[in-house]
C-alpha cells in the first residue's frame, strides 16, 4: 500500500512539472509570434506602443566600463569562477562573482535617433567579448559596445515631442540582443520546443506511474491513458494558443492602426489639409514635402505590412475554419499606390522566419529521437511478450491441466514421503530460498556492499487445488518472491529470500510428461528459451504489473523519442505554428495504434504456435509408437499364430503412419480412434497364454506401449485446449479482423 502511496505522489509530482513546463512553453512560442507580428520599423516612424527598432548604439550620457577588459559599453556581465576539487578528486567550477549592469543609450538609424532606457525586465543577448584563465580562476566577459548594432523589442513612449523606450507591459517579450531579430525569435522557438517535449515527458510518466501506483497493467490501458492525456493536452494547448494568438493579434493590429490614423491625420492637420481617415487616399500626403512625407508614408507601410502578417495568419489552416467560432473577422487589407506596393513586398521579404539553430546539427536530435523511439519499441515488446504470453494462458485446474503451456494457481505443499527445505535464518520450511551474504568493505574513498555467498536451493513440490495436486520442478525457473528477512551484524548483512510450505504460489511453465511415472504431467522449464517459466507467491497481477513496468517504461522512452522527432521536424519547417502543436497531438493515436496491432499480430502468432508446437509433439509420440509396432508384430508372431486379426491390427498400424508425412490431426486420429483396444487384446492375451506374463520382452514392449499411449491422450488434450484458446480469439475482435487481414486459419481438433 505505501508503494502504491508513493507512485501516485510522483505521478502528481510528474503531472504538475510536465503542466509547469507545457505552460512555459506555450508562452515561449506566444511570445515568439507576438514578435513575428511587430514589422521592423524605421526610428523616425516608430509609434507608440510596441516596437521593433534596430540601429547602432550611441552614448546617451554615461558610459561603463568592461570590469575584466576595461572596453567602455553600455551593458555588460561579469563572471568569475573557482575550480575547485572535492574529496574524491573531481573538480567543479563555483561562481564567486556573477554581476550585470546597463546604463541608457541612444539607438541611431538613417532616419533618426532614440533613447533607451533598459531596465531589470530585460532579456539581454550579446556576445561574449572576454575570456580569460589564470590559474584556478577564470573570467568572463559578456557586453555590447558603442557602435555595435543592437535589435531591441520594447514599449515606445511619447512625452509632448519626446520619445523613449522603455520595457514595461505589454504584449511582447521585452529583448535587447546584438544577434539580431532572427536569432531573437529562433532562440524561443528552441526553447520552446525543448520545454515542449519536457512538459509531454512529465505528462507521460505520470501516466506511467499513475498506472504502477493503481495495479494497472494492461497494455491497452496504458496507451490509451498516454493517448488521451499526451493527445488531449497538445490539442487543448493547440488550439487556445491559437485562438488566444489571433485575439492578440487582431487586438495589437488595432491599436496600430488607430495610431496610424492619428500620426497621419495630426501631420496633414498641421499643415493645414485635411485627410479623410482612407488608407488609400494619398493626394493629402503629397502636399506635405520632405522628410515628414516619407515618414508618414512609412507609417502607413509599416501599418500595411501589419496587416498582412494578421490576414496570413487568419487564413492558414485550421484558422481560417474556426475564427467564425470565435468570433473574429478578418481585417480588411490596406490599400496602397503602385508605389508603395514595391517597398511593401521589400519589406516584407526581409522577414527571416524563426528556425532552429545548429547548422547539419539540427538533424542530430531528430534522428537520436528517431532511434530512441525504434529501440524503445523494440526492446519494450520484448520485455511485454512474457507479460502477453501470461494473459493469452488461461488458467487451469490441476485436474484439468493439458500438455503444453500451463497456467496454474494453488498452495504449496510437498509430497507426503519428501519434506521440505529450511531457510538458513529463520529454519521457516520452504520449498525454494536464496541466501545472501555480504560485507561491507571500505576501498580507498568509497564504500560498498561485496558479495561473498549467493546460495539459491529449490526442490520440487506440488501445487494444490481444490481438485487435487499438480507436480511442479522449478529448477530453472524465475523466481518472483515476496518474502524477505534481512539481519545485519556488524559488517555483515545476511538476506533471505523464500517461498514457504502454504503459500499460495502461481506458476507458468510447460507441462511434459513426468519421467518418473510417464502416465502424468509435472510443470517444468520448456527447452524453448522464447517461453515462460515463472513461480511466485505473488498475485498473477502483481507477476503481469512487474512484467508490464518495464515494457511500459520502455514504451514510454519509444513514445517520448517520436515526439521529440516530430516536434523538432515541426520545427525545423520554420512554422512553429499551433498546427504543429494540433500535429503532433496526432502521434499518440498512431503510436497507439501501431502497437497494439504489432502486440495483437504476436499474440496470434504465439497461440498458433502454441498448437502446432503441441502438434508436433503428437507426431513424435505417434513415431515412437510405429517403432513399436514391428516389436509387437514379433512377439504377435511367436505367441499367437492363429491370432490372425491381431496381427491384421498390428500391420495396419505399421502402415499407418509415415513419418514425416504432413497428416491432417481430425483424419489421423480418427485412423487410430481404436489405439486403446491394442492393449487390451495383449492383456486378454496374457490371461490366456500365462507363458506371456513371464516374458521379459513382452513386458518391456508392454511398459514402453503403456507410457507412449498415456502421452499421446495427454498431448492429444493439450493440442485440443491450445486449438481451442487460438479459434477463440481469431473469432473475436479485434482479432477478428487481425486475423483476417493476415490470414490467420482456423485449426482442427483432434478427436480419439
Amino acid at each position: 500500500m505505501f508503494r502504491r502511496v508513493v507512485f501516485l505522489i510522483l505521478a502528481a509530482l510528474a503531472g504538475a512539472a510536465g503542466l509547469f513546463a507545457g505552460n512555459a512553453s506555450f508562452g515561449r512560442i506566444q511570445a515568439m509570434r507576438q514578435l513575428e507580428r511587430i514589422p521592423r520599423s524605421e526610428i523616425h516612424a516608430a509609434l507608440p506602443g510596441e516596437v521593433n527598432l534596430e540601429g547602432r548604439a550611441q552614448k546617451a550620457q554615461k558610459i561603463l566600463t568592461g570590469p575584466d577588459t576595461k572596453t567602455p559599453c553600455f551593458y555588460f556581465r561579469y563572471l568569475v569562477q573557482r575550480e575547485d576539487t572535492d574529496s574524491d578528486g573531481d573538480t567543479t567550477w563555483t561562481t564567486i562573482e556573477d554581476r550585470t549592469k546597463y546604463v541608457p543609450f541612444l539607438l541611431r538609424d538613417q532616419t533618426g535617433e532614440i533613447l533607451v532606457r533598459p531596465t531589470g525586465d530585460v532579456d539581454f543577448d550579446v556576445r561574449k567579448k572576454g575570456f580569460r584563465q589564470e590559474g584556478r580562476f577564470r573570467y568572463s566577459e559578456w557586453r555590447f559596445d558603442p557602435g555595435d548594432r543592437v535589435t531591441l523589442f520594447g514599449m515606445l513612449a511619447r512625452t509632448g515631442e519626446k520619445r523613449s523606450v522603455g520595457f514595461g507591459p505589454g504584449s511582447y517579450t521585452p529583448i535587447i540582443t546584438t544577434l539580431g531579430e532572427a536569432a531573437a525569435r529562433s532562440g524561443m522557438a528552441a526553447s520552446s520546443v525543448w520545454l515542449c517535449w519536457a512538459g509531454l515527458v512529465g505528462l507521460s510518466l505520470s501516466v506511467f506511474l499513475l498506472c504502477c501506483g493503481l495495479g494497472i497493467h494492461r497494455l491497452l490501458v496504458f496507451l490509451s491513458l498516454l493517448t488521451i492525456v499526451l493527445g488531449g493536452a497538445l490539442a487543448e494547448a493547440g488550439l487556445a494558443m491559437m485562438e488566444t494568438d489571433l485575439a492578440d493579434g487582431l487586438s495589437r493590429l488595432v491599436r496600430v492602426r488607430k495610431q496610424a490614423r492619428t500620426e497621419i491625420a495630426e501631420a496633414v492637420a498641421a499643415t493645414g489639409g485635411d485627410w479623410s481617415g482612407r488608407w488609400e487616399d494619398v493626394a493629402a500626403l503629397d502636399n506635405i514635402a520632405g522628410k515628414e512625407q516619407t515618414r508618414l508614408r512609412r507609417i502607413r507601410l509599416d501599418a500595411a505590412a501589419a496587416t498582412r502578417r494578421v490576414r496570413r495568419h487568419m487564413r492558414a489552416t485550421p484558422e481560417r475554419w474556426l475564427i467564425g467560432m470565435w468570433g473574429h473577422e478578418e481585417p480588411r487589407e490596406i490599400a496602397l499606390p503602385d508605389s508603395d506596393l514595391g517597398a511593401l513586398e521589400a519589406l516584407e521579404a526581409k522577414f527571416v522566419p524563426a528556425e532552429l539553430s545548429g547548422g547539419a546539427n539540427v538533424w542530430v536530435f531528430p534522428i537520436l529521437g528517431a532511434l530512441i523511439a525504434v529501440g524503445g519499441v523494440w526492446f519494450g515488446l520484448r520485455c511485454v511478450k512474457v507479460k502477453r504470453y501470461i494473459e493469452n494462458v488461461p488458467t487451469s485446474k490441476s485436474a484439468g491441466a493439458a500438455y503444453g503451456i500451463v497456467e496454474l494457481k494453488g498452495q504449496a505443499v510437498m509430497p507426503d514421503d519428501e519434506d521440505p527445505f529450511e531457510t538458513p535464518l529463520q529454519d521457516r520450511p520452504c520449498v525454494h530460498y536464496r541466501y545472501l551474504v555480504q560485507e561491507w568493505v571500505r576501498r580507498g574513498k568509497s564504500s560498498s556492499w561485496i558479495t561473498r555467498e549467493d546460495n539459491d536451493e529449490r526442490t520440487p513440490f506440488l501445487c494444490r487445488d481444490d481438485e487435487g495436486d499438480f507436480r511442479i520442478d522449478p529448477g530453472n525457473f524465475e523466481l518472483i518472491v515476496n518474502r524477505r528477512y534481512r539481519e545485519k551484524r556488524g559488517r555483515w548483512r545476511y538476506t533471505e529470500w523464500w517461498i514457504e510450505i502454504g503459500d499460495e504460489v502461481y506458476a507458468i511453465g510447460e507441462a511434459q510428461i513426468d519421467p518418473e511415472t510417464g502416465d502424468s504431467l509435472v510443470l517444468t522449464k520448456s527447452e524453448d528459451e522464447g517461453l515462460p517459466a515463472i513461480l511466485s507467491n505473488r498475485t498473477e497481477s502483481e507477476v503481469m504489473l512487474k512484467k508490464a513496468s518495464w515494457g511500459m517504461g520502455l514504451f514510454l522512452l519509444g513514445f517520448t523519442g517520436a515526439l521529440l522527432t516530430a516536434l523538432l521536424m515541426f520545427g525545423g519547417s520554420g512554422s512553429f505554428a499551433a498546427t504543429d502543436y494540433l500535429m503532433a497531438a496526432m502521434i499518440a493515436p498512431v503510436f497507439l495504434t501501431l502497437l497494439m496491432l504489432v502486440l495483437h499480430y504476436n499474440d496470434l502468432v504465439f497461440l498458433r504456435d502454441r498448437a502446432r508446437r503441441n502438434w508436433a509433439n503428437i507426431e513424435v509420440s505417434l513415431k515412437k509408437r510405429h517403432d513399436l509396432i514391428p516389436r509387437f508384430t514379433e512377439v504377435a508372431k511367436a505367441y499367437l499364430a492363429h491370432e490372425k486379426g491381431l496381427q491384421e491390427r498390428l500391420a495396419e498400424m505399421r502402415g499407418g503412419y509415415k513419418g514425416g508425412a504432413v497428416i491432417d490431426p481430425t483424419q489421423l486420429m480418427d485412423m487410430l480412434e481404436g489405439d486403446a483396444s491394442l492393449l487390451s487384446m495383449f492383456r486378454g492375451l496374457e490371461e490366456s497364454y500365462p507363458d506371456l506374463k513371464g516374458n521379459e520382452s513382452i513386458a518391456k514392449v508392454m511398459e514402453q506401449l503403456t507410457r507412449v499411449e498415456n502421452e499421446l491422450a495427454l498431448m492429444r488434450d493439450g493440442y485440443n485446449d491450445a486449438v481451442r484458446v487460438y479459434n477463440t480469439r481469431i473469432a473475436s475482435f479485434p482479432d477478428l479482423a487481425f486475423a483476417r487481414m493476415f490470414r490467420f486459419e482456423a485449426l482442427a481438433f483432434a478427436h480419439g
